[in-house]
Order: structure tokens, then C-alpha cells, then sequence
């Protein structure tokens, strides 16, 4: 049995000044999935999202761009306008995530691969919520 690690899909959302730019990038690891930190008061849980793009999906800053506050979907998404950003956010939709940090890792002085990620509770607070 062979195991891709980078067999998918996703496409990024960058809100421009009257545009949203979307790419879609094939190749990618995306994961989903649920985040706890225990409390003295109980454990605070939310959820996480993790996506690596390896250099063979494209090139950063050239083929696309990625900064926290951008969007990323799972899958192949819709074309958005404007009008839509605000409504584009993962309480409206399960397959969207706002990236809330962007780390690119280099080997030999060329990124090899970028590392994306977020994560939120239930109330909608992000990462400082989860972390002292």
C-alpha cells in the first residue's frame, strides 16, 4: 500500500484591495483536526488546521502567497468576491480555515517547504486563546 502524504487539494484566499485572489494547489498536506490544553479549570479544546506545502506544489511568493489572516480551503473552492470575504470564515463553512501563521522552512538556502496554521475555540478566539 503506498501513502501519499501530499495527495491533496486546497485553495487560498487573499483578500487584494478590490479583489480576492484564489489559488488552488494541488500536492499538499492538509489536516484537520481537534486541539487540547489542559487548565485548572478543565481543558480548553478547539479546533486546529495544519497545512505544509512542499516546494514541488509551487513556489513562495512567486506561484502564490500566504500570511496570516488569508484564507484556505479544503478542496478545490469557490470564486469569491469582495462581498463574500466576511462570510468566508470557518463558522459558516467547514472546510475553511484563517491562517493565523506562516513559518517557510529552507534546506541548501531555497524554502523547501511552508508551514500553515491555526487554531481557535469555540468562541472564535485563536491561537493566543490556547497557548500562555
Amino acid at each position: 500500500m503506498r501513502c501519499d502524504l501530499y495527495a491533496q487539494t486546497v485553495t487560498l484566499y487573499r483578500l487584494e484591495e478590490d479583489t480576492v485572489r484564489r489559488t488552488v494547489l494541488r500536492g499538499v498536506h492538509w489536516q484537520r483536526g481537534r486541539r487540547a490544553l489542559p487548565e485548572t479549570s478543565g481543558t480548553c479544546t478547539g479546533a486546529m488546521m495544519l497545512l505544509v506545502i512542499p516546494a514541488a506544489a509551487g513556489e513562495y511568493g512567486q506561484d502564490y502567497l500566504l500570511d496570516p489572516g488569508d484564507r484556505v480551503c479544503d478542496g478545490e473552492g469557490p470564486i469569491l468576491t469582495v462581498s463574500d470575504w466576511p462570510g468566508f470564515v470557518p463558522a459558516a463553512d467547514r472546510r475553511v480555515a484563517v491562517v493565523e501563521y506562516v513559518t517557510p522552512f529552507t534546506l541548501g538556502g531555497r524554502v523547501h517547504h511552508v508551514e500553515a496554521g491555526a487554531w481557535w475555540n469555540t468562541s472564535g478566539s485563536g491561537a493566543k486563546g490556547l497557548t500562555r
